[in-house]
């Protein structure tokens, strides 16, 4: 026998050993039907969250399936082998979750050459290197990503936050379980230690959820997030070999299960219909209760005896949807992303349903040609006649993904859909002898060019901020597609306090900026204004004669406005927030509008349109991205735009 048979003997006899460590669990037909439901529930969200506002907790489901599978599987090993296998659990579980990762990235940021805005490249950069080392939960925690958020170019890879926290589970939460193993002296504690960890998890989430504010830190986080996966875990430690329970009980909790399982089904689906991410209680003990009823589902779904639930989740086409819901779930987002309404021209049902088609086939083919052959073979399982090429493939692909990661953020190529580049000369500035006070007043756009003010260029100019992302200046909710948006309390806190902070400052102008949802309908007194009427627009300059009078009352010396620019924003779903946000007639009006408003009312209108929107729009501004996410202004162009505008603030200053 050859040296090269003997090493392939070798890897065939490991890899049955870890079929049997780690394959040894009844295939039970009805967990892959609870994946179908948790898959398909964020997949409507995602494509348009009207349809499915509460859809976003079915990853919720997510983690509470993986924290019992888990369990089970660690637990059953250790009851046949005696011990848990920490290496081959962990090599398992990368044959399992790797592959189609480095698949999905690969392709992600390969469209991200082309379909992502030039200044965001460098951050899709960072998204995959965090999603590739299971850290995008804590990445777009610490970075810019807002899970709820729906203006602004998302990253494609937001959905990787869950694989994170599903992955950091499965590489601390084993080495946990073997040290409460050892000083428990068995299971008949565990699981009420892992029900106290999970509801410390809820209890942080409790600590750290403040209403009106936007969650992402609980969202993200995977010390809030741990209760789903450890409530599962809990429910293994009951039913797995070893149980501290007896057999009896757990036949009781078994036929408990099977009763209440299609009530808890169905109150699932209510909460992925009727839940939204500001619902009170949602992050204050509600997914917990959630994950309870999760629970329910998965013994009844487990169960060897038959239910209603056990044959409704064990349907053929849930059934089989459930096998390839990993896939399903890493390629819908991208899909969403990159193919949306404005780029295919297409909106609401139809749009969906070819998004759905495409994930579909794409992640019936990742499991057919990648997931399925390696995780049943290894790396050889690419090529069972030439094992050493499956190993160079792999190899290939993660050194072809580090390339594209380093290149992205020096690409420069445009974004289609902008005109030709926008070329500006900055005017000479020569700075004043007095130094004089600017507060910019608005949302996030006035936000990021507070933060791109070159200070040494203008040390004439102090520019201080007071803006609140989102918020807008007026009291009135925007109505989008029919639907009022209520107006968190945050933004009324703010909205109430920005004469306060002016009146602290006294600046010497006032820059207050329009926002986009003045092109919205809006909501006065029950009755809903239709953007361009006459009655929006005698609300809109109503508003902005108490916003000059606030100013005025606060101890400002000058106030001015700064208008819209044009904004190419991707819409994904086709919103009319967007649609509007996009439409530069409607953007024109709207300026228009305000400038005779302020020929009348005394009120200098800086006209940011006609600088950035001659000709129509533009992706850069003298060879630089113009916008960092297709909203807000970046370092460099913000920068720009400064010189632009501070010889006009220098002149209001000085009331001319």
């Amino acid at each position: 026998m050859t040296t090269t048979a003997l090493a392939r003997g070798a890897t065939l006899e490991r890899t049955r050993h870890r079929a049997s460590a780690h394959q040894s669990l009844r295939y039970r037909p009805g967990l892959d039907g609870i994946r179908a439901v948790a898959v398909l529930a964020v997949f409507v969200f995602h494509a348009n969250p009207r349809w499915l506002p509460g859809g976003w907790l079915g990853v919720d489901v997510f983690f509470v399936l993986s924290g019992y599978l888990i369990t089970t599987l660690l637990l059953t090993q250790r009851a046949r082998l005696g011990r848990i296998d920490l290496t081959d659990f962990w090599l398992a579980r990368a044959r399992r979750l790797l592959p189609a990762v480095i698949l999905v990235l690969l392709a992600v940021v390969t469209a991200g050459f082309f379909w992502t805005y030039a200044a965001r490249r460098a951050a899709l950069a960072g998204d995959a290197l965090a999603a590739w080392f299971y850290a995008a939960n804590w990445h777009f925690l610490l970075g810019d990503e807002a899970y709820f958020a729906a203006v602004a170019s998302p990253s494609p890879l937001r959905h990787m936050w869950s694989l994170s926290v599903e992955e950091q589970f499965y590489l601390l939460y084993p080495l946990l379980l073997v040290l409460l193993l050892r000083l428990l002296g068995g299971t008949r504690r565990l699981a009420l230690v892992l029900g106290a960890l999970a509801v410390t998890s809820a209890l942080t989430m409790m600590l750290l959820y403040h209403p009106g504010i936007d969650p992402s830190r609980v969202y993200y986080g995977t010390d809030t997030r741990a209760q789903e996966l450890l409530t599962g875990a809990v429910l293994a430690s009951l039913l797995s070999p070893g149980s501290p329970i007896s057999r009896s009980a757990r036949i009781r909790i078994d036929d408990l299960s099977r009763r209440v399982a299609l009530p808890a089904l169905l109150a699932l689906v209510a909460c992925f219909t009727l839940v939204h991410e500001t619902t009170p209680g949602v992050f204050e003990g509600g997914l917990l209760a959630f994950s309870v009823l999760t629970v329910l589902v998965v013994v009844a779904a487990a169960s060897p005896n038959a239910s209603p639930v056990r044959r409704l989740l064990s349907a053929q086409p849930l059934r089989r949807l459930g096998v390839i819901s990993y896939g399903f779930y890493l390629w819908h987002w991208p899909v969403i992303v990159f193919l949306d309404a404005q780029r295919m021209h297409l909106h609401g049902l139809v749009l969906a349903v070819l998004q759905f088609a495409l994930t579909l086939a794409l992640s019936a083919l990742s499991y057919r040609f990648v997931e399925h052959p390696i995780r049943i073979r290894g790396l050889s399982g690419w090529w069972p006649r030439m094992p050493r090429l499956g190993l160079l493939s792999a190899l290939a692909a993660a050194v072809l993904l580090a390339v594209l990661i380093a290149l992205l953020p020096s690409s420069t190529r445009a974004v289609a859909g902008g005109t030709d580049g926008l070329q500006y000369a900055a005017p000479s500035y020569t700075p004043g002898a007095e130094q004089r006070r600017i507060m910019l007043l608005g949302n996030s756009i006035p936000f990021s060019l507070a933060a791109s003010f070159p200070a040494g260029t203008y040390p004439d100019l102090a520019v201080d901020q007071d803006t609140n992302f989102g918020c807008d200046m007026y009291d009135a909710p925007k109505v989008v597609d029919g639907q009022v948006q209520p107006t968190t309390q945050a933004c009324r806190d703010w909205r109430a306090s920005w004469p306060a902070t002016v009146a602290a400052h006294r600046p010497d102008v006032a820059l207050v900026f329009l926002t986009h949802p003045m092109l919205d309908d809006i909501e006065v007194n029950g009755r809903v204004l239709t953007a361009g009427s006459a009655e929006h627009t005698a609300y809109l300059r109503g508003q902005l004669d108490q916003m000059v009078a606030s100013a005025k009352d606060s101890g400002s010396a000058h106030l001015a406005v700064m208008n819209l620019a044009c904004h190419r924003m991707p819409n994904i779903v086709g919103t009319s927030e967007l649609t509007r946000t996009n439409d530069d007639a409607a953007v024109g009006a709207l300026n228009a509008m305000v400038a005779d408003w302020g020929q009348g009312a005394g009120v200098p209108v800086l006209d940011q349109f006609g600088l950035l929107c001659t000709g129509g729009y533009h992706d850069t501004i003298n060879g630089i991205p113009l916008y960092a996410d297709g909203l807000h202004f970046s370092t460099e162009s913000g920068a720009i735009f400064w010189s632009w505008l501070a010889p006009q603030l220098q002149a209001i200053a000085a009331g001319r």
